[in-house]
């Protein structure tokens, strides 16, 4: 990502946020990261685990303006995860490596980015997400 893409979406563009990341894989964890705090936001906690996630937003603490998910965390479907988010009014997006149409037939109704990244498009997301945007 360059400097100025990354300035361009500092959070002057938008109310101060935090966002949960759930991945399973470290690298693209790392770089979700990086994305999230590069645009001036918070992270919320980042989970590879089903298990790890639903843990930290039952407690108390958890705070969460939206979360960016992977579809399939080491072998489980992050469904469950996805209609707790729903439950809590908390907007998220999707990463996946699965096509579209897979993705809706195991049962998920959030917005797709798809896998590999394509850093712009996530970025827009997120920005919906922050400014309000339900998935």
């Amino acid at each position: 990502m360059t400097q100025t893409s990354v300035a361009s979406a500092r959070s002057s563009d938008f109310p101060p946020a935090s966002v949960l990341i759930v991945e399973d894989e470290t690298l693209l964890a790392i770089e979700l990261e990086c994305l999230v705090e590069d645009m001036g936001l918070e992270v919320a906690g980042v989970y590879g685990h089903l298990d790890a996630a639903f843990a930290s937003i039952a407690s108390n603490e958890f705070e969460a303006d939206c979360a960016i998910i992977d579809v399939n965390l080491s072998g489980q479907s992050a469904l469950p995860l996805e209609a707790h988010l729903i439950q809590r009014r908390i907007p998220y997006v999707i990463t996946t490596g699965y096509m579209e149409a897979e993705v809706r037939r195991m049962g998920f109704a959030g917005q797709i980015v798809e896998k590999p990244l394509h850093i712009e498009a996530l970025r827009s997301e997120i920005i919906r997400l922050v400014r309000g945007g339900m998935a």
